[in-house]
């Protein structure tokens, strides 16, 4: 049974799940990140997908799961929310940064439209691409 006295609900039309209430697997799934995020909860609603997608999901800020380090996916998601000018993403990605120690001066120079953006990505090691 969704929740309706949640506090973080404030105009979402979907019922968030109870997590409590989900299976084990994807009880699991939402524990990806260490703070509540809405979308997955909304994804969650869905048994049949749910545990596909955050699986999906997990692997994006699984480091053991993809080549790319969690703070280089996060400069290149942050970048793109700012040349984008992306407010949600933008917002709902930086507590991932700050959660993942990134620089406050990084995510300023990330997010200032006035400079060029010129802080080189490097990969720590191949990386790749299956077919």
């Amino acid at each position: 049974m969704a929740s309706n006295n949640d506090p973080f609900r404030k105009t979402c039309l979907v019922p968030y799940p109870n997590v409590d209430d989900l299976p084990p697997t994807l009880r699991d799934k939402l524990n990806i990140l260490p703070f509540r995020r809405n979308i997955l909860l909304t994804i969650a609603s869905s048994h049949g997908l749910a545990p596909h997608l955050l699986g999906l999901i997990g692997a994006c800020f699984d480091g053991t799961q993809r080549g790319l380090p969690t703070l280089d996916w996060q400069l290149i998601v942050l970048r793109t929310a700012s040349v984008l000018k992306a407010k949600y993403e933008w917002d709902v990605n930086i507590p991932v940064a700050e959660v993942h120690e990134m620089p406050p001066e990084k995510i300023d120079s990330i997010a200032c439209p006035g400079k060029k953006f010129t802080t080189p990505i490097t990969v720590h090691g191949p990386i790749e691409i299956e077919s």
